[in-house]
């Protein structure tokens, strides 16, 4: 079932969405297909320039309403508050989106970095599903999608935490499902290959001309909410269904060695 099907039957027009890290690659893709299918949203980023831009493009090119939430998603303690305070709001889409990572040895890192990467990446998802939960629970409807990596499947050495957090997202996305199993809710993992968007940049990576384009992880992901695990990258499908047969340690090189190839560095 095409999202936009289940959209027609389970979202009314007084509903929301919400989507973290909205302001750039899949969030702002997420952000913009679900606008263009008539989803009023509620965008979630730490870049509040951009965000009023992209509240007055959604709004004025898609005719819905789009609240913003300057919220940097590091600091566990005002993501709490945030989470809470939408807990009796009429969220029915959860889009748990922003992530980010570090390369290199361990040691290239303050160990800070490497907290904050946790708290975006593993915490903060954990924290908002925690609060929006029991409000779809409640109305027996709702679509919860937690956007990891095809990393998750492998520790890949220097990318050592941002893998581990994805692993985390992986395991505990997928329990939670389970536990839904009954519930009405849909729950997708969604497992993108090395995609071009400025997390890389970020990063100093330059992903080669493989990578995919975020429009199409999210073409990807809408096209089905009935699937709990989404590979959009052909390749990865079948690397996935290999490497837990793989020596241990051989599967581990192996995969370093192909995000290094994918990153061009």
């Amino acid at each position: 079932m095409h999202f936009s099907a289940w959209k027609k039957s389970n979202f009314g027009g007084s509903d929301w969405g919400l989507v973290t890290g909205t302001t750039s690659g899949i969030g702002k893709e997420y952000a913009e297909a679900l606008a263009k299918l008539g989803c009023n949203l509620i965008c979630v980023s730490n870049e509040s320039g951009p965000l009023e831009v992209q509240k007055s493009e959604l709004e004025s090119k898609h005719g819905i309403r789009v609240r913003t939430l300057e919220l940097d998603l590091r600091d566990i303690e005002e993501t709490k508050a945030v989470a809470a305070s939408l807990a009796n709001e009429p969220i029915k889409v959860l889009i748990n989106n922003a992530g980010f990572g570090l390369k290199g040895p361990l040691q290239t890192h303050p160990v800070q970095d490497y907290i904050d990467v946790i708290n975006v990446n593993a915490v903060a998802p954990v924290v908002f599903t925690r609060a929006l939960l029991p409000g779809m629970q409640k109305s027996g409807s709702g679509f919860v999608i937690h956007v990891a990596s095809i990393n998750a499947v492998v520790p890949i050495p220097n990318n050592q935490v941002y893998t581990a957090t994805k692993a985390f997202c992986f395991s505990y996305a997928a329990a939670v499902a389970r536990e839904n199993k009954n519930s009405g809710i849909r729950f997708q993992l969604v497992l993108p290959s090395t995609t071009r968007t400025p997390f890389h940049d970020r990063q100093g990576a330059h992903p080669g001309r493989g990578a995919m384009l975020p429009e199409t992880v999210v073409e990807a992901s809408l096209r089905d909410v009935n699937q709990h695990f989404c590979i959009p990258h052909r390749g990865d499908r079948f690397l996935a269904s290999i490497f837990p047969f793989l020596p241990r340690v051989f599967a581990i090189d192996l995969a370093g060695y192909i995000l290094k190839k994918r990153l061009g560095v």
